[in-house]
C-alpha cells in the first residue's frame, strides 16, 4: 500500500516548483505551493529545452502544447563577433531527435510556466502573495514562518525558491547564498514583424536556429520570438541608460547586431546579474524533512542552457522516489537518495557550463585561433566535408571546443531519463531506503 497522506509545503512557484508539485501530487501526496509573487508571471524570456527535458514534458502530456508554441531549431551556429563568420555548426532538428529520442525546443518562459501550472493545478493548492520569512527545520513537522506572522507546518518543506533561497539558508545556516560571477545579461525581445523588411535579418527568422556570436568577454545568443540574450562583464553604467549602455558594449560587433539593436530601441530591455552559490555538501537538513531543489540547490549559469532541464529532472527524480513511499520514516532516506542520484550529473553539467563560459568569451589571440580551428574542423565533419580530419581535444579533458559536436558528452547529457534513473537506482538498492545508498552515476 502506498503512503499517500504526506503533506508538503513547497516554497517557490517557478519551473522547479510547479514541476515538483505535479510529480509529487500525481503520486498521491498533498502539495501546497507558497510564492511571494501576487501572480505567477513570466520572468526572463526564451529558454532552451533539450531532449533530456522534453522527453519528461512529453511523457507528462505536454507534447501537443510544445508542438504548438515552441520552435524546433534546425541547427546551432557559432559565429565570430565582428564579421559574423560561421565558426561552428551542429545539427539540432531531426538529427537531434533521432539520436536522443526526443526533440530540442526553444520556448518562451511564460509559455512553459503556463503549461506547468495547468499540469500541476489539479494536484496542488497555491498560496500567492505570501512572503516566506524563515523556515524552522524539524525531525517531524518543519514550519514556514510568513512575513504576515502566520506559521505553516507540514511533513516536509521543499525549497524551490531560487538562488537567494530562504529554505537553503535554513539548511546551511548562512546568509551568503549567491556570489556574483562578474557577468550580466541583457535580454531583448523583438517582434519578428520588424525584421521582415530586411532580407539580412529575415533569414534569421526564416531559418530557425540557435545562433551564438562569440566575442572577447561576452557573447550573444539568439532564440526565437526574436529573443537576444547578451551576456557581458558587469560595468559601471551610472549616468547612462540601459539601452545606450548595451549598445556601447557591442558597438564593434557585426552589422546584424547593430540592426537588431536599432529595431529594439523601443522594446522592453531586461538586465540581470549572473550569480552562483557555493556548492552545497548537504542538500537536505539533517533533520530529514527540509530539502532544496533546482536553483535553490545548484544554480546553473546559462552557458550550457541546462538550468531549466536540471530543475525539471530534480522534480522528476523526487516524484519517482516518492511514488511508492510506504512509511513516513522513509522520507530522510529518500532525501539522501535524491542527492546521491543527482549529485554527479549536476556537477558534470555545471562544469560544462563553466567550460562554455570560457570558450565563448576568449579574447582574440592564440587560444581563440585554436578554438576556431577546432570548431571549424568539427563543423566540416558534421557537414560531411573532410571526414579524415581529426577534431582537436582541449588539454584538460576529452571535451571538444563545441560541446554539441562531442557525441560522448551529448549522449550523457541528452539521452538521460531522470525517471528511469530512479527505477534503475531502486533495482540496485533492493533493501530499499534504509540501506546504504551509493551513487551509480
Amino acid at each position: 500500500m502506498v503512503f499517500t497522506n504526506t503533506n508538503s509545503y513547497q516554497v517557490g512557484g517557478g519551473i522547479s516548483g510547479l514541476s515538483a508539485a505535479y510529480c509529487l501530487g500525481r503520486s498521491g501526496h498533498n502539495v501546497t505551493i507558497v510564492d511571494q509573487a501576487p501572480m505567477l508571471a513570466e520572468i526572463g524570456a526564451g529558454i532552451q529545452i533539450g531532449p533530456n527535458m522534453s522527453r519528461l514534458l512529453i511523457r507528462w502530456g505536454l507534447g501537443p502544447q510544445l508542438e504548438r508554441v515552441a520552435v524546433k531549431p534546425l541547427s546551432l551556429s557559432l559565429c565570430r563577433y565582428d564579421t559574423g563568420e560561421q565558426i561552428g555548426f551542429s545539427c539540432l532538428g531531426t538529427e537531434m531527435e533521432q539520436a536522443y529520442g526526443a526533440p530540442y525546443y526553444h520556448v518562451h518562459r511564460r509559455d512553459l510556466l503556463s503549461m506547468l501550472y495547468q499540469l500541476s493545478k489539479p494536484y496542488a493548492a497555491l498560496l500567492l502573495d505570501h512572503q516566506v520569512y524563515n523556515v524552522i527545520p524539524s525531525t517531524t513537522r518543519p514550519s514556514i514562518l510568513l512575513q504576515s506572522g502566520a506559521i505553516l507546518t507540514a511533513d516536509i518543506v521543499i525549497g524551490a525558491d531560487g538562488i537567494n533561497s530562504v529554505v537553503r539558508k535554513s539548511i546551511t545556516g548562512t546568509d551568503v547564498c549567491a556570489v556574483a560571477t562578474g557577468d550580466a545579461a541583457y535580454r531583448l525581445t523583438l517582434p519578428t514583424s520588424k525584421m521582415r523588411d530586411d532580407p539580412e535579418l529575415w533569414t534569421l527568422v526564416d531559418h530557425p536556429q540557435y545562433l551564438c556570436w562569440m566575442g572577447p568577454y561576452r557573447h550573444i545568443s539568439q532564440k526565437q520570438e526574436y529573443n537576444l540574450v547578451m551576456i557581458h562583464p558587469e560595468v559601471d553604467s551610472s549616468g547612462q541608460d540601459s539601452f545606450s549602455n548595451m549598445c556601447s558594449l557591442y558597438q564593434d560587433w557585426e552589422p546584424r547586431i547593430q540592426k537588431l539593436h536599432k529595431l529594439g530601441q523601443n522594446e522592453p530591455l531586461k538586465l540581470s546579474r549572473l550569480a552562483i552559490s557555493e556548492p552545497m555538501v548537504q542538500w537536505a537538513h539533517e533533520g530529514g524533512r527540509v530539502i532544496v531543489i533546482g536553483d535553490a540547490c545548484h544554480p546553473m549559469l546559462p552557458y550550457r542552457a541546462q538550468g531549466s532541464a536540471m530543475a525539471v529532472e530534480d522534480a522528476a527524480t523526487l516524484g519517482a522516489l516518492f511514488s511508492d513511499l510506504k512509511c513516513i520514516s522513509e522520507i530522510p532516506h529518500l532525501f539522501k537518495a535524491f542527492q546521491d542520484i543527482r549529485f554527479g550529473r549536476i556537477t558534470e553539467t555545471q562544469r560544462a557550463s563553466w567550460f562554455n563560459r570560457h570558450i565563448f568569451h576568449l579574447q582574440d589571440g592564440e587560444e581563440q585561433r585554436v578554438r576556431d580551428t577546432s570548431m571549424k574542423t568539427a563543423m566540416a565533419k558534421e557537414l560531411g566535408i573532410g571526414q579524415d580530419n581529426i577534431i582537436s581535444d582541449i588539454d584538460h579533458g576529452t571535451e571538444k571546443m563545441n560541446l554539441f559536436n562531442d557525441s560522448v558528452i551529448n549522449e550523457r547529457q541528452f539521452s538521460h531519463d531522470a525517471e528511469l534513473e530512479v527505477e534503475e537506482w531502486k533495482g540496485h538498492n533492493p533493501g530499499r531506503y534504509g540501506k546504504g545508498i551509493d551513487s551509480h552515476l
